[in-house]
């Protein structure tokens, strides 16, 4: 017996409606877009091979992410979950060195220290910001910023800022 087959290509934006198609017209629906994270992470993550980070901090990957797509431990990527690792690393390192000190963004003329990583020039930096959090990890001095980086060392310090090797 002699079979065909016919591949549909579905255009972008669309998915099938299953509901109004048959086996003789393909009806095609504008696909919904996602309003919440698990309905992302559904998308994003569903069928994928991914990797999550265990209860002692450890990345491992795993097959396909199926049942734990809205847990906000698992990514696509290593990368991805050894970055936020790190920068919970340096997050926990700056509370030890700051003490009780915590960023006061209504007073303008108190500054904030935090780090940077000159990729081209290779170098670390230490700026200050006076008015915005720009979601950075701050110190309440320069000297301190700067013994973060000699506790946790610079490749850590550097991938918590989200420089990855090859960069």
């Amino acid at each position: 017996m002699e079979t065909k087959e016919l591949k549909i290509q579905i255009p972008e934006g669309y998915e099938i409606d299953q509901e109004k198609s048959t086996f003789e017209k393909i009806v095609f629906k504008k696909k919904e877009e996602p309003t919440t994270y698990n309905e992302v992470a559904d998308l994003t993550l569903r069928g994928k091979e991914g990797f999550y980070i265990s209860s002692g901090g450890v990345v491992f990957g795993f097959g396909s992410i199926d049942a734990s797509t809205h847990c906000p431990n698992i990514a696509l990527t290593k990368e991805q979950l050894e970055w936020l690792l790190a920068l919970n690393k340096l997050q926990n390192v700056a509370n030890y060195l700051n003490g009780d000190w915590k960023p006061d963004w209504s007073d303008g003329d108190s500054k904030k220290y935090l780090l940077q990583y000159c990729a081209n020039s290779k170098f670390f930096s230490v700026s200050f910001n006076d008015s915005h959090n720009l979601g950075n990890v701050y110190f309440k001095s320069r000297e301190l910023a700067i013994k973060a980086i000699k506790i946790l060392g610079e490749e850590e310090v550097k991938k918590a800022l989200g420089v990855y090797k090859g960069c």
